[in-house]
């Protein structure tokens, strides 16, 4: 049974229609996850979860509770983001066809076109810090000590840094997109991130050429904001 709950929670959090559905999805999944730390505290394996394990014993600090939050965390940021991203970007792809064309007639353009993606779409919208100094922005002065919300989404498309930034070009250089954060916390999981999308785009686009949308795009169902950026169906025709 608890097998079954772990897989109706992950369904959820990757399917809800409102983000109400959503946060209670994520609370089944934590208590799966804190039962889970518990098991495996009585009984390690050879597994990350173990090891985070095995370092709270060794230097304390973490209790059981933030280390289902970690194991969340850890899952949601490791397999959530990418497969959105994977959607979304596929959709992107079929509602600019020109690119699309030019991704299939030149393979090496796809890594530069995956960063050009995740600044496109910014997956992941949110960037939370606390300033660590008086921060003067515009009319207004971030205090230091002050807890701030960042859009990626916003930040991805300013025109300071991009030319023409609403304007998806797979041919852009946008290596220096806040997709995954940026300074000392941006993400761990980046690298491989962008090997899974290069390898899923790739194999998508070429092992299916005929692949399109079923629908209109723009009945395309999106999921609710405050929530990961993600589709709630795609359906498609080849």
């Amino acid at each position: 049974m608890r097998g079954a709950s772990a897989k109706c929670a992950c369904r959820k959090s990757l399917t809800a229609s409102t983000a109400a559905g959503a946060e209670r999805a994520r609370a089944e999944l934590k208590g799966y996850l804190r039962d889970r730390v518990t098991a495996r505290e009585a009984d390690p394996r050879d597994a990350l979860l173990d090891d985070l394990i095995a370092q709270q014993r060794s230097q304390g600090g973490v209790d059981r509770d933030e280390l289902a939050g970690i194991a969340l965390v850890l899952l949601i940021a490791g397999h959530e983001t990418t497969t959105n991203m994977i959607s979304l970007g596929t959709l992107a792809l079929m509602e600019h066809p020109g690119e699309l064309a030019e991704l299939r007639a030149d393979g090496a353009l796809l890594p530069g076109a995956v960063d050009e993606l995740l600044r496109f779409l910014s997956v992941a919208d949110g960037l939370l810090r606390v300033a660590v100094a008086d921060i003067p922005v515009a009319d207004r002065v971030i205090r230091a000590g002050d807890g701030v919300v960042m859009a990626t989404s916003l930040i991805n498309r300013d025109a300071r840094a991009f030319a023409r930034p609403d304007v998806l070009d797979v041919r852009r250089s946008a290596a220096q997109h806040v997709a995954f954060g940026h300074g000392v916390h941006q993400c761990l999981g980046q690298n491989l991130a962008r090997a899974e999308l290069e390898i899923a785009l790739t194999a998508l686009h070429t092992r299916v050429p005929t692949l399109a949308p079923n629908v209109p795009t723009d009945q395309v169902p999106f999921k609710p904001g405050g929530t990961i950026q993600g589709l709630l169906a795609f359906p498609v025709t080849w």
